[in-house]
């Protein structure tokens, strides 16, 4: 009914990818590239490519995209987060340096903080994630933060971003979570255990970048 219709070739391929059918997913995806896609339709188009590893076409359309759009840190990240997929930690640093110095909203910032976690930059994700939490307290950033000062050899500060997210948010899993891992590392078990009894025995472990969820 709407053969040149780029967004359904684009919710085609998605489904494809999420099957397992690469194959099939990759030809929708091409014949979606030939509709002469829009900006956001290319974005798409490289976040699916990177889903199904196909990293050569993802980076051609990110870079495309990025010298329509020279001051869209958004893309610089993408890139950047591209670069973290494929290895290339040189590359996605100096791709997060070029989203930082475009002023990043506070969303990108959090965005650059976990793939400097990624790229076990610790120091660099903790440059974003400290002013984000002192800009504005949520449960998230906490709890990354506290993620983040566990894996940088901070266990102290962290258990007191942890408890802080928890305090903000006590339905959300994944601080319980990293809290009681980072207590078993410390072989303090009746803190361990005290934390599993505190968690709630239903909730969401929505944060990505903590190593137990």
């Amino acid at each position: 009914a709407s053969p040149k219709d780029v967004h359904l070739r684009l919710d085609q391929a998605s489904i494809a990818a999420r099957s397992g059918r690469t194959k099939d997913a990759l030809a929708v995806l091409a014949e979606a590239g030939a509709l002469q896609p829009g900006a956001g339709a290319r974005r798409s188009m490289a976040e699916l490519y990177q889903s199904l590893k196909d990293y050569t076409k993802a980076q051609g359309l990110l870079e495309e995209l990025m010298k329509e759009s020279p001051k869209d840190a958004s893309l610089r990240i993408d890139r950047a987060a591209l670069s973290a997929r494929k290895g290339e930690t040189a590359a996605a640093l100096e791709q997060l340096a070029q989203a930082r110095a475009l002023n990043p909203d506070r969303d990108a910032r959090h965005r650059m903080a976990l793939i400097h976690q990624d790229l076990k930059d610790y120091e660099g994700a903790l440059a974003l994630l400290g002013p984000l939490a002192k800009e504005k307290a949520e449960a998230s950033i906490l709890g990354d933060l506290g993620v983040c000062k566990s894996l940088a050899g901070r266990p102290d500060e962290a258990i007191s971003d942890l408890q802080a997210a928890i305090r903000l948010e006590p339905l959300s899993l994944a601080p319980y979570l990293t809290l009681a891992s980072i207590y078993a590392g410390r072989k303090e078990f009746d803190k361990e255990l005290g934390v599993y009894d505190s968690a709630p025995s239903t909730g969401s472990c929505s944060a990505p970048s903590a190593p137990t969820c």
